[in-house]
Order: C-alpha cells, then sequence, then structure tokens
C-alpha cells in the first residue's frame, strides 16, 4: 500500500516538472504577474509533494513500530511469528495453526499495541500429529531417534554436531512431513548447552513438551539444570526434569532404554562373554520389540554384579512402560511408570529380592498414561484399515500382524500412531484371538478403554447373539454396542 502510494506521487511530480519546462520552451518571456502566478503554482506543487512525501515517511516508520511491537508481543510464540503480515495500521493473521493455541488470547494482545486499528484472524486450524524425538548421549556417541519432519532433522543434526563436534551422533528417525514443529525446537542450542555438561543423558521432546532423563553428580546439579531448562525453553513449552544423583561409578556402564520407539541397549562392559550374556538377556526378555544394541567391550577387569542384576531385573521391566535403567555405583538405577500396583509389585518384589546386597534405586511410579489406546477396524473385501492410537511399536505391530492373518490376500493399510504416555489395556493382549474368532460377516470392529462396537452383517438372528456372548466372555470390562444386522 505504501509503496503505491510513493509511485503515485513521483509519477505526479515528474509530470508537473515536464509541463513546466514545456511552458518555459515556449514562453521564455513572462508578463510579471504571469511570472508570478508561475512561482506560486510550481510552488504550491512542490510543497504538496513535500507534505504528501512527509505523511509517507510518518506511515512508513509507523508501520516498522508496529511491526517491532508485534514481533515483542509474540517472543516465545515461534508457532504464530510466521503467520503475522503488518500493512500501515493492520495486523493480519495467515496460515496454518494448532487449533489448541490460544488464539483469542493473541489477538486481544495484538489490538493493544499503539496505532493498530484493526487485526484480521484468517488462520486455518489444522490438527497436525504430534512429533517425537529421542536424544541420547552416552559414551561417546549421540543417539537420534524418533518421527520428525526433514527440516527439523536437519536442524536438529546441525545443533548436535554443533554442540558435540567430538561425538559420533547416530541418526535412525523416520521422517514425516506431515508432523507439527516442536515449539522448543528455536531453543535447541541454547538446551543443548544446558545439558551436555552430563556425561548421560536423555532428552525426549514432542511439540510443546521435553522430558530430560539421566544422572548428576549432586542434587546442586539437578536443580541447577532444572532451572536453566526452565528459563531456556519457550514459555509454553511444559519442561520434566527426571535427572538423579549418581551414586558411583560401575566398571560396567549400561543404559537400556524401553519406550514407544521399541529397546535399545548401549554401553561399556569388561569382556565379550558379558556381552553376549547381557545381548541374550534383552533379545529373551523384549524379543522382536529390541531395535538396537551397541555395547562395547573394554577387557577392563573387574566383571562386578552386572550379570546378576540384569538376570532379575530385566524380566520386571518387561511389563512397565518409558524405562530407563542405567548402572550407577554397585547397582542400578530405574526410571519409567507401571500401569497397575500389579506390575509395581512384581518390581518391588525383584527389589527386594536383590536388596539389601546390591542399591537399586527405584524411580517407578503407578501412572497408566494420560491417553487411552483405541483402534478401529474396517474392511470391504478388498482392503482391510487399521487406525487409531496405540502405546509403543512392539503393541502396533502386534495387531498388524493379527490383521494379516485374519484377512490372508486383502490389502491391509495401517494407519495406527504410536504416542507416548498412551495406556495398554488387557484387550491389547486378547486382541489376535478375538479377531480370529470373529465371523467372515463383520466388518467393523472398534475397541477402546470403555466400549467395543461391531457392525456388519450376519445370516441369523442367533449368530448374532452367539458373537455377542463372545464379547462378554472374552472382553468382559467393555461395554458392548452390536450393531450387526440380520437378514
Amino acid at each position: 500500500m505504501l509503496s503505491s502510494l510513493k509511485n503515485q506521487i513521483l509519477m505526479t511530480l515528474s509530470a508537473f516538472k515536464h509541463h513546466a519546462a514545456t511552458a518555459r520552451s515556449k514562453f521564455r518571456i513572462l508578463p510579471a504577474r504571469t511570472r508570478y502566478n508561475t512561482v506560486l503554482y510550481t510552488g504550491s506543487i512542490t510543497l504538496f509533494g513535500l507534505a504528501l512525501s512527509l505523511l509517507l515517511m510518518n506511515a512508513y516508520g509507523l508501520q516498522k513500530t508496529i511491526e517491532i511491537q508485534v514481533q515483542n508481543r509474540l517472543a516465545g510464540k515461534a508457532w504464530l511469528q510466521s503467520s503475522v503480515r503488518v500493512d500501515g495500521r493492520d495486523v493480519h493473521l495467515v496460515g496454518e495453526v494448532d487449533p489448541s493455541h490460544a488464539i483469542d488470547d493473541v489477538i486481544q494482545h495484538l489490538t493493544k499495541i499503539d496505532g493498530v486499528r484493526s487485526v484480521s484472524n484468517r488462520l486455518e486450524g489444522v490438527v497436525q500429529p504430534d512429533p517425537d524425538v529421542q536424544i541420547r548421549r552416552f559414551n561417546d556417541q549421540v543417539v537420534l531417534t524418533g518421527n520428525l519432519t526433514g527440516e527439523n532433522l536437519d536442524t536438529i543434526l546441525s545443533e548436535l554436531e554443533l554442540a558435540f563436534p567430538n561425538l559420533k551422533v547416530h541418526d535412525t528417525v523416520s521422517i514425516d512431513d506431515r508432523l507439527a514443529n516442536p515449539i522448543w525446537l528455536t531453543k535447541l542450542r541454547e538446551i543443548l548447552i544446558v545439558v551436555r555438561q552430563l556425561p548421560a543423558f536423555s532428552l525426549s521432546g514432542w511439540h510443546r513438551q521435553i522430558v530430560l532423563n539421566g544422572t548428576a553428580d549432586d542434587a546442586n546439579q539437578i536443580n541447577r539444570i532444572g532451572f536453566s531448562l526452565a528459563a531456556t525453553v519457550p514459555g509454553d513449552v511444559i519442561v520434566e526434569n527426571r535427572l538423579r544423583a549418581r551414586p558411583g561409578k560401575l566398571s560396567d556402564d549400561i543404559l537400556l532404554t524401553y519406550d514407544w520407539n521399541g529397546v535399545s541397549l548401549i554401553g561399556r562392559v569388561a569382556d565379550e562373554s558379558t556381552a553376549q550374556f547381557l545381548t541374550h538377556i534383552v533379545k529373551r526378555s523384549f524379543q522382536d520389540e529390541v531395535t538396537s544394541i551397541n555395547l562395547e567391550v573394554t577387557n577392563i577387569d573387574g566383571r562386578g554384579n552386572i550379570e546378576f542384576l540384569f538376570k532379575k531385573i530385566v524380566p520386571a521391566i518387561r511389563y512397565l512402560h518409558d524405562v530407563q535403567l542405567q548402572t550407577s555405583g554397585d547397582g542400578i538405577a530405574i526410571w519409567g511408570r507401571a500401569d497397575n500396583p500389579r506390575d509395581m509389585g512384581l518390581l518391588v518384589s525383584v527389589i527386594e529380592d536383590i536388596e539389601p546386597s546390591y542399591d537399586v534405586h527405584n524411580d517407578v511410579t503407578i501412572n497408566s498414561g494420560k491417553f487411552a489406546s483405541r483402534i478401529s477396524l474396517f474392511s470391504d473385501g478388498s482392503s482391510a484399515i487399521l487406525s487409531g492410537k496405540v502405546p509403543s511399536a512392539a503393541v502396533r505391530e502386534k495387531l498388524i500382524s493379527a490383521v494379516t492373518a485374519r484377512f490372508n490376500g486383502v490389502r491391509i493399510v495401517s494407519e495406527l500412531d504410536v504416542e507416548p504416555n498412551t495406556a495398554s489395556h488387557d484387550w491389547i493382549d486378547k486382541w489376535p484371538d478375538f479377531l480370529d474368532s470373529l465371523p467372515d460377516g463383520v466388518i467393523g470392529l472398534s475397541i477402546d478403554e470403555n466400549n467395543v462396537l461391531l457392525t456388519g452383517k450376519v445370516d441369523s438372528e442367533s449368530k448374532r447373539l452367539s458373537i455377542q456372548n463372545l464379547v462378554l466372555r472374552e472382553l468382559p470390562s467393555l461395554n458392548s454396542i452390536n450393531w450387526l444386522s440380520t437378514p
């Protein structure tokens, strides 16, 4: 708008100069009064042009002032900064954002800026899947896993190389450009400066949350890092500090992680036989959920008690979620969550059997998960579509394998999402047998934490009732919704 007004003024002044030059060439000697009128006309036009130029400069200066004020008001809201346009005294919000953001509050703050005439909201609410990423530092390497957009992956890799120039960075991230941008990513460089003082840590991040796990020297370092992180990230990012004090050092340094991405085991062990034993224990306990094992043999004397401890404790954590197990001093430190008191009780009984001979730091809490698992299956004879939300990659593969076996030769479309902090349920374990027992007429099956819904068409009323009884027998804790029809 301002640039077009400026161009019009320049064109007007140019036309006037041309007219004046032409007039001078034709009438070189004018009467005194005529010369006076010409000078007066020329001066008036010049003053008018100067006034418009001054107005233009003031308008341009006002726009720049508003732009600066808008940037200040949106500090810490990286998700919105690229969607703001300032045109003179008008502010426009254009683009796609997560509808969970408090847009109305932002607009109210922008309207209070001096000089702003209007704020137009043309934002489109688009729900994007949450990204998930985990940065693990252990020994002389950094491991990066999770699901990110290609652009965000490039940003994180660049920052990791800058923060840890002497460490190897291993990347096993899956790229999905539909995912949302992590809000904290704009402050990743500052975050890594805070956490890189830790010799071993795990930094997990989602759209608006980060969780720091690991061991620190003492309580003072734990508090210092926690406060620094909270002051570094944008204000609407949740920071959870799970650091624990390190009691000592063991000749075998091991970190076992069990989360929605699977199971990984990295570290240093004294000899090859210890490495083989630990690998066997982990693979036997977690089977297909094992994604990576990287054990370095140091040939240092003193195998310690790591084999005994792993043999006891690893099978018990198989039933936990979001687990980290790390050797510390003369024992093991464990973080994670249990779905129920039964699973916690199994872990506690193992710990009681180990102590007091060895130190086991148990920081596992009972937390079934913030979100409930849910799945929906629909088949039209040519394809079977499976969608929903599950707690781990292993559960997703289990459900897909059961559907593949049930609909042999049919195209399988999986839209199952693995999300952190998602609860597991008993019906997940019963899914393969229950699905296999359903007759061919059932084309739709949906299950969540409270209900099971069946749709389709069966031959008779007796068969419909038999399916109803099957649901009551196999899934007694769920409310049965039977929408099966009969001829």
